[in-house]
């Protein structure tokens, strides 16, 4: 049997051993946006909050996507990593992630804001 591979996850879905997924999510909000420097390079990095019908979750970006991304949008995001930082499950964005507008629109009230306990 031959398993085809899924086009996007749910949060509620999303594990921290799995290796990159591919979401649809609405931009909740930023929680932090920090600057620094690493050898001769300015970077930036920011954390948003994102949901979906199933969840919320820790969206991790970095440098110029950063400026891509618009509270109350919806988004779909393609090869994120999940990660476990300080007991939390976040995605984080990585060299091969792309994100593009979604097909569909998830407004902020339908976006189940109860968190994922693990």
């Amino acid at each position: 049997m031959i398993r085809r591979k899924k086009d996007f996850w749910y949060i509620r879905e999303i594990r921290p051993n799995m290796n990159k997924v591919n979401l649809i999510v609405t931009i909740v909000k930023l929680n932090a946006e920090r600057t620094f420097i690493r050898g001769a390079k300015k970077h930036r990095v920011a954390e948003f909050l994102v949901g979906d019908r199933t969840g919320i979750i820790t969206l991790v970006i970095w440098d110029e996507m950063i400026d891509k991304i618009k509270v109350g949008e919806t988004y779909y995001i393609k090869n994120l990593r999940p990660k476990m930082y300080m007991n939390q499950l976040r995605v984080v964005f990585t060299k091969s992630t792309t994100i593009e507008p979604a097909p569909f629109k998830i407004p902020l009230k339908e976006i189940n804001t109860t968190p994922k306990i693990y």
